[in-house]
């Protein structure tokens, strides 16, 4: 039950830089103390710099393919730095997860991967956010809402999908309501969309 025993623990395994050890490590992803559960993430994104990428990524995987949140989040971030393209799609369905921290990393991760054929399904996920807050189901306060939907944003601005921008459009006047973290996202991706192609319209609004 110590934490300072299983950080000992962790460090011994991935030292120990054999591909047997990478399943093991990555249980790990799993532990009820943040600061571990980072501190592993961070191994297993060294050791997949080596010749282990391969059974790391495996290992991975399979605890972002399970239901524990703790894994789920941490995975996501993993697989992200990695640029595994293939977690995309699981990605996309913890977009839904119960759990702020987990909606947060699955954002992230598909910023990260930036995959084209994801972004449908992330518009969709943005619009019911959206739907939450004017239903009231949602608020400002809600865990992890408004930076998840942030990092979507980022996304549909980095790779210039038009189809986002009358949602994104929505978050330009000041709604402290729905947290400020989306509108900043907001903005920043329409002046990606509409670079060397001003708006007066939009800019007036801004």
């Amino acid at each position: 039950p110590d934490v300072n025993i299983r950080t000992h623990l962790v460090n011994a395994l991935a030292d120990a830089t054999s591909p047997e050890q990478s399943p093991r490590l990555a249980v790990f992803l799993n532990d009820f103390n943040p600061h571990l559960r980072r501190r592993v993430s961070e191994h297993l994104i060294e050791l997949a710099e080596s010749e282990l990428r391969d059974s790391v990524i495996e290992s991975v995987v399979e605890i972002q393919s399970k239901k524990q949140w703790e894994g789920c989040e941490q995975a996501n971030y993993v697989l992200g730095v990695l640029k595994h393209l293939p977690a995309g799609a699981r990605m996309v369905e913890l977009l839904g997860h119960q759990r702020g921290e987990v909606k947060v990393s699955s954002a992230w991760g598909l910023n990260q991967l930036q995959l084209e054929e994801h972004l449908p399904a992330m518009l969709e996920h943005a619009q019911s956010i959206w739907d939450g807050f004017q239903s009231k189901q949602l608020n400002g306060l809600t865990r992890g809402m408004t930076l998840h939907q942030a990092f979507l944003f980022n996304a549909f601005g980095d790779q210039r999908y038009q189809p986002a921008m009358p949602l994104m459009r929505k978050y330009v006047p000041k709604n402290f309501e729905i947290g400020a973290d989306a509108r900043i996202a907001a903005v920043w991706a329409l002046g990606m969309l509409h670079e060397n192609d001003p708006e007066t319209g939009l800019a007036a609004a801004l």
